[in-house]
């Protein structure tokens, strides 16, 4: 039996100021943490991160580490660039490092939500990567997790999903740690007039187009039928643990029977896949779609049961099906049957990624691209390796890499100089391009094969 463990027991108010001591106590459990340690927090401005910061300013001067504060400016409002200045000067006038990270994509008009999320990931990671900082906090918080439950809810996700977020996660080489997941909206604004912070007020947080709107506005019904956001805190800790129980036996059956290659192409040896029990088969290759498809989140309920139904027949009767933007093709050579699973072509987003010299770069969610240092000044695209791009560069490619299958082949991504291909970016076929001297691209994933708690 799983017993679900709520973040924090100290009985306070809920609307008393986060204290030194209790604040401590937190962070004694996200360690261990350096003698000195480098933490990195992004702050927006608003109550939550600004609160945060605060608490981790205080927590590290008594460690003698260093505090760095990240801004992003999503460069969605006239004003944010504004905001973003005035939160940094804050927190240098207070003696912390702070740096804003801008985005330079144009405004998205669809996705805004996805969109603003994707790119603050992406400049967070990119600059703690840079700079060695291993451990990024943010002000995420218990009012955050409900509404984050409630949106799981409404898609039917299972308890990967209904975990919500977690307090300790990894995200490509950093820890990304979230503290605040047990305390309130009202405590960090009680804290935030303790210690006089000014704090911003983001208008989109009041966008109606946006479901987590709603959800705060309707969060006082949601408590009267007992939906609290504590009660919903404490489902989230519960499905976790569930979550993990299933993702540790997964990866038990799943070592011997699938694997998923540099490339990032996945294979199912169907003979011993039979032999997994059923109920972990579709988690198996859910998980391995998931991976190879770059996916953010897990597959939802109609998913997992289209999955459920394809796997109930036998090999012979299986046909090819796109799902979760990958396509699983089974195949039989040399009399071992097999799904191959590849990323769906039709999935991969076209348009070019700007890269520059020494620059590196998330392409589809799926390839850590690093351009070469060496052509400083230059900048190149990085886009889908389609039959044109191979077809230019067949007679300068190696053997091996032009003889992979091509729902392999097309999946993977092409570097453009001036409007010319200049070659394939595949992982253990670098060297063999000449152009490519000095470049890398690593299989990186959002979500990691394997997840084992």
């Amino acid at each position: 039996m799983v017993t679900a463990k709520l973040l924090h027991t100290e009985a306070v108010g809920s609307a008393d100021p986060i204290g030194a001591t209790e604040f401590a106590a937190i962070m004694e459990r996200l360690g261990p943490f350096e003698a000195r340690p480098r933490l990195a927090v992004a702050v927006s401005g608003g109550r939550d991160s600004m609160a945060l910061a605060w608490l981790l300013q205080r927590w590290i001067a008594d460690r003698g580490g260093k505090l760095v504060i990240l801004t992003v400016d999503h460069n969605l409002r006239p004003e944010a660039a504004h905001e973003a200045q005035r939160t940094a000067a804050f927190w240098q006038n207070r003696g912390v490092a702070a740096h804003i990270l801008t985005v330079t994509d144009r405004a998205p008009v669809s996705r805004i939500e996805e969109t603003a999320r994707n790119n603050r990931w992406q400049l967070l990671n990119d600059w703690c990567a840079r700079h060695g900082v291993l451990h990024l906090f943010t002000g995420h918080h218990l009012n955050d997790q409900a509404e984050t439950v409630l949106m799981r809810l409404a898609k039917s996700s299972g308890p990967d999903g209904l975990a919500a977020m977690r307090e300790v996660s990894y995200r490509k080489g950093m820890r990304v740690l979230r503290p605040l997941l047990g305390i309130g909206r009202e405590r960090l604004s009680a804290t935030c007039a303790v210690a006089n912070l000014p704090v911003i007020d983001d208008p989109t947080n009041d966008d109606p187009r946006f479901l987590r709107t709603e959800l705060r506005r309707q969060a006082a019904t949601f408590s009267n039928l007992g939906l609290t956001p504590e009660r919903l805190q404490a489902s989230a800790v519960e499905q976790a643990a569930i979550a993990d129980t299933i993702n540790r036996d997964v990866a038990a059956h799943a070592v011997r029977s699938a694997a998923i290659d540099a490339m990032g192409q996945g294979g199912i040896d169907w003979p011993a896949f039979v032999r997994v029990p059923a109920r972990h088969r579709s988690a198996i290759l859910a998980r391995m779609i998931e991976t190879v498809g770059g996916r953010r989140y897990p597959l939802g309920r109609e998913a997992l049961s289209r999955l459920d139904v394809w796997l109930d027949a036998d090999f012979e009767g299986l046909k090819g099906m796109t799902l979760g933007g990958c396509q699983m093709t089974p195949t039989t050579q040399a009399g071992v049957s097999r799904i191959i699973v590849t990323r769906e072509v039709a999935a991969i987003d076209v348009r070019p990624m700007i890269l520059a010299a020494g620059q590196a770069v998330l392409w589809d969610s799926r390839f850590l691209i690093t351009a070469a240092d060496s052509d400083y000044g230059k900048q190149w695209h990085v886009v889908p390796a389609d039959n044109a791009i191979w077809r230019a560069l067949k007679p300068d490619l190696p053997c091996d890499l032009v003889d992979m299958a091509a729902r392999l082949r097309w999946s993977l991504p092409a570097v453009v100089e001036d409007g010319q291909a200049i070659g394939i970016l595949a992982p253990g076929f670098m060297a063999a391009q000449e152009m490519l001297s000095g470049w890398k691209t690593v299989f990186l994933p959002r979500k990691p094969w394997l997840r084992i708690a």
